[in-house]
């Protein structure tokens, strides 16, 4: 639709005498509307305006200012390159040229009406007459009305036709009620649905498996999404296989076969008859897999093999499936094994090991425990290929000292002058047990001097032969070694412990076991909690050790600080020490202990260490108790139950002793048992008989 435009150079004057009682001849009269304010009234003088020149009611200023400023003289509700509609600004403007007003329309295209208007509201435009244009005339020039500011359709304007046509009742609509649109919004939204595949497996992957399942519940869409093979990638039914069937842990596996590369099914009986079936046919990459427990048979675990060549690490602890033959198939198809664990598979003996040792030249870690035929032939092709970093060789009875030279120092070799031992490289252990083989003696162990300067473990349970010639040449000799364990070496003497305590190896010593020793005591074990300041674990059941121990304990601990500030500033378990079974332990150095664990605590730039103490089971209850109230920072109760605790033990001894006295003492325990309970909080009651006071005989 084309708007009435002005030529350059032409004025147009509005008439400023009319009154609406005496409209002119063929003028429509109007009603008088409200009043308004802003934009609200600029639109709707110029809506009338522009809809009919006839409504002679409103009154405007001249549209044009001799000042040279431009003034807006109109707006125009089309496109500015529309004019399809046969409008020419001619017959607009000469009509209202002809006289100061007009007083009716001159022609029907000349008057844009209601049924052929072009509202563009989107492309709406106001006309200024502007006097700075070159040449000396004025020029019309069209500035488009900013969108915030825009006329938009409301539920009471109705809804625009297509093309250019409005409803006929548009002048109908009282004025002030022009509202905006609000934006709709999208319809069933589904926020799962639209959200990428990647974005979702990003957040399913903060849940646990057994979390994964319970949502794979919600619908089909999120089972479909909480089975995917990209989130199971590691299967560790340890956790949640007694709760779900068989079928469903077969499914899981099926579903992300070609994505698991961790497997883990310890423990799982219910796929027994699944194992036959092949349902682990679909998973070829797998890297580490535990069956320890699985009822698997030797086919499946053929199968197995073939299919993943690149098998890393393998636990079948316990299955007796596993034999020599299934060795030799573990060995031929998967060269880069690293871990191998066939402890307690008693139909393996040492030459199916052997194969798997030769083979897989990465193997790290070999665990063999109870398994037999070891001799000096195997043997000595494992020191030839001396690889192993960890060798687990508990409870094997055939490993004797002859075998065990064999693996340590070979057949035969340059011997060197000055010690008379065998010159050969050093091996690269680190982890050696050698638990329950009771046939070694220290003949066979000092082979391990100079020959392993990286051991760090070391476990000689059972192995009751040894005395304390081995460890006075060996300790000095292993600097890194952080764990030891001599439990029921029942030769050794405090000079092991002696030399412990001077050897290199004392500031890097974490755990030590002497369960068992009888001849070991206090005498021993002072020096060695002097020396070793980073010990963390120390089990001493049936030992000789006293309360000289306990008490020596406690003072280290309270000196010894943690430089690394707590986040809650609570204190923590700095050591764990059992001594159950120590005759010599009384209730006095487990009161020690207690009393320097419910110190005040330290200033908040040091860690506090406490003691985890493990002793006769009469008092463990209370102890526990003592511990959980010093861990959560409750230091003032942990005293006043410790103080309660050494009151009640003092009457417990003085109600021991006969003679004079002995009902008054007795009288007194009960009264500090009672007193005691009512203060952490209980009924008071007393224990024991306790002989009934009445008010005498009724009858006399």
């Amino acid at each position: 639709m084309a708007m009435a435009q002005f030529n350059p150079g032409q004025t147009v004057h509005t008439p400023t005498d009319m009154s609406p009682a005496t409209p002119t001849s063929g003028g429509i009269p109007f009603e008088q509307s409200t009043k308004m304010k802003g934009h609200r009234r600029l639109f709707q003088r110029l809506q009338r305006m522009s809809s009919s020149p006839s409504l002679v009611k409103l009154s405007r200023a001249s549209s044009y200012r001799s000042d040279g400023r431009g003034s807006m003289s109109c707006m125009s509700l089309s496109s500015p390159s529309s004019s399809g509609n046969g409008h020419s600004p001619s017959n607009s403007q000469s009509s209202q040229s002809s006289t100061d007003f007009s007083t009716a329309p001159t022609s029907v295209a000349g008057t844009p009406g209601v049924e052929n208007a072009d509202f563009s509201f989107n492309k709406a435009s106001i006309n200024i007459l502007n006097s700075e244009m070159p040449g000396g005339f004025h020029s019309p020039i069209d500035i488009t009305i900013p969108s915030e500011i825009r006329l938009l359709p409301s539920p009471q304007l109705g809804t625009f036709l297509e093309g250019s046509e409005m409803i006929e009742n548009y002048f109908d609509i009282p004025n002030g009620h022009v509202e905006a649109v609000k934006p709709k919004g999208r319809e069933n939204f589904d926020f799962w649905g639209m959200m990428p595949c990647e974005l979702k497996f990003h957040i399913l992957r903060y849940m646990t498996h057994a979390e994964l399942i319970k949502a794979s519940r919600v619908s089909k869409a999120w089972h479909e999404t909480c089975f995917d093979g990209q989130l199971w990638q590691t299967i560790d039914a340890w956790d949640y296989y007694q709760m779900i069937s068989s079928q469903q842990l077969k499914r899981i596996v099926r579903r992300a076969g070609p994505f698991v590369k961790t497997l883990n099914l310890r423990g799982c009986r219910q796929l027994e008859e699944e194992w036959a079936r092949g349902f682990i046919d679909v998973c070829e990459n797998l890297e580490s897999v535990n069956l320890q427990g699985c009822g698997i048979q030797r086919a499946g675990l053929r199968n197995l093999f073939t299919r993943n060549t690149r098998l890393a690490h393998l636990d079948v602890q316990g299955i007796q499936a596993v034999n020599n033959s299934v060795c030799k198939v573990l060995a031929n198809s998967c060269p880069d094994l690293e871990f191998l664990d066939v402890s307690f598979c008693n139909s393996v003996s040492a030459k199916g090991i052997l194969k798997v040792v030769e083979s897989c030249h990465k193997l790290r870690t070999l665990r063999a425990g109870e398994v037999g035929g070891f001799d000096e032939e195997t043997m000595l092709s494992m020191f030839e290929v001396n690889s192993l970093q960890r060798l687990d060789l508990r409870e094997c009875k055939s490993v004797t000292d002859e075998v065990f030279k064999a693996l340590i120092q070979g057949k035969s070799g340059e011997i060197d002058v000055l010690t008379g031992r065998v010159i050969v490289p050093p091996r690269k252990l680190v982890h050696l047990d050698l638990s329950g083989c009771s046939s070694l003696t220290d003949r066979a162990l000092e082979t391990l001097v100079d020959n392993v300067p990286d051991l760090k473990f070391l476990r000689l349970y059972k192995c009751d032969l040894l005395t304390d010639a081995l460890f006075k040449n060996l300790l000095p000799t292993i600097p890194k070694l952080e764990v030891l364990n001599v439990e029921e070496c029942h030769l050794l003497t405090n000079a092991t412990l002696q030399e412990l305590a001077q050897s290199p190896c004392a500031d890097n010593l974490k755990y030590l076991t002497i369960s068992d020793c009888e001849n070991l005591g206090d005498g021993g074990m002072l020096p060695v909690l002097k020396a070793c300041s980073n010990l963390e674990g120390l089990s001493m059941d049936n030992t000789r050790i006293g309360d000289l121990t306990l008490v020596e304990a406690a003072s280290i601990m309270k000196k010894k600080a943690w430089k690394v500030p707590r986040s809650n500033g609570l204190p923590f378990i700095g050591m764990k020490m059992e001594v159950f079974d120590c005759q010599n332990v009384t209730w006095t150095g487990v009161r020690a202990v207690l009393a320097r664990n419910a110190e005040a605590k330290r200033p908040s730039n040091c860690q506090r260490g406490i003691i985890s103490l493990h002793c006769f089971y009469g008092w463990q209850q209370m102890v526990n108790e003592h511990e959980k109230r010093v861990l959560g920072g409750d230091f003032t109760a942990a005293g006043r139950l410790e103080r309660k605790w050494a009151e009640y033990m003092m009457s417990c001894e003085e109600a021991g002793l006969q003679g004079s006295g002995f009902r008054r003492r007795q009288r007194r325990r009960r009264d500090a048992f009672m007193q005691a309970d009512l203060e952490e909080g209980g009924t008071g009651l007393t224990v024991g008989r306790r002989r009934a006071r009445s008010g005498g005989c009724v009858v006399m």
